[in-house]
């Protein structure tokens, strides 16, 4: 274990004073802030500060709370895929300059979008049908079953 923890709960309690959950929160966090990174630096013509601060965009400050960052930390390819999309478009578009106030607006509505969105159901999964206790009951009777009399 890292420094001579005994587990990871140890190292996040000792090291930063957090809990288990809240480290693992902290990581979602991280990666959900990565891909947003990563989609709005993917283009030369979707970075607003490539060619005069490369370090401008890392620090561009997006005013996300954690929560928010949380919950689309399962989804930061639907993020990542909405913001490099409509940033290239504006781009190509020519009708707004990418300045920081654009490309925060842009990721601020991805997330947003995403955050509001239903999750998607995996395509591969098989629809359950309801089981025979829960279906809905006819509206005629089920034939009585007769004996024999022989």
């Amino acid at each position: 274990m890292p420094l001579g923890h005994s587990s990871w709960e140890s190292y996040c309690a000792t090291e930063f004073g957090i809990s288990r959950a809240q480290a693992y929160r902290l990581l979602d966090v991280a990666r959900a802030l990565a891909a947003i990174h990563d989609a709005v630096t993917a283009g030369p013509e979707t970075s607003p500060t490539r060619d005069s601060d490369p370090g401008a965009v890392a620090a561009l400050d997006y005013g996300f709370s954690q929560r928010a960052l949380i919950a689309v930390s399962g989804r930061t390819d639907a993020v990542a895929e909405i913001i490099t999309h409509r940033l290239a478009a504006l781009a190509h578009s020519g009708l707004q300059a990418l300045d920081t106030a654009t490309v925060r607006a842009v990721v601020r509505q991805a997330v947003r979008d995403v955050r509001t969105a239903p999750p998607q159901r995996p395509s591969n999964r098989r629809r359950t049908l309801p089981s025979p206790r829960c279906a809905p009951s006819s509206t005629t009777s089920p034939p009585t079953p007769t004996r024999s009399t022989s």
